[in-house]
């Protein structure tokens, strides 16, 4: 009968030991603050920004000014953006939003950056660009310029300075 009452005792302890582990849980989940977006990917795009009265070319020659770039450049794949091309180690990414058919590949991949904050490539690769109006950028690990600084240059083309905010 002792080792019943042991047995017994043992299962209500850790019985009330998981009641109060759940229910803190449940209390905690509770109190958490909703999910923010990440800063740059939410649906609110404030088109009025001077960024949306730039063109692709006055992008690329402001990096090419600035010493981040080079002037050769590679096509990237077709169906992500309306201009892609990579400079050197740096992705660049331009998309005429709205010009773009709402059925078009190129609408997805912009409505995808918008909404869920990445585009996913051939159904297996993540991409996460850095945004700033209708561009982006990529800056791949083995870009030899310094990477903060082009970060903190594209932020701030055309006026748009994500610092301020």
């Amino acid at each position: 009968m002792r080792k019943f009452d042991r047995s017994m005792r043992t299962v209500v302890i850790l019985a009330a030991v998981l009641i109060v582990a759940v229910a803190g849980l449940l209390t905690a989940t509770a109190l958490m603050p909703e999910f923010i977006p990440p800063e740059g990917n939410s649906n609110s795009v404030d088109r009025d920004a001077p960024v949306w009265n730039a063109s692709y070319d006055d992008l690329i020659a402001y990096l090419q000014e600035k010493g981040f770039i080079g002037t050769k450049s590679d096509l990237l794949t077709e169906g992500i953006a309306t201009e892609a091309k990579q400079y050197d180690e740096v992705e660049i990414y331009w998309w005429d939003v709205d010009n773009l058919p709402k059925d078009s590949p190129e609408y997805e991949a912009w409505s995808s950056m918008q909404e869920e904050g990445y585009i996913l490539l051939f159904g297996q690769y993540t991409f996460v660009p850095i945004m700033n109006g209708p561009f982006a950028i990529s800056i791949h690990d083995t870009y030899k310029g310094d990477s903060k600084a082009l970060r903190a240059a594209f932020e701030e083309f055309a006026g748009v300075d994500k610092n301020e905010d």
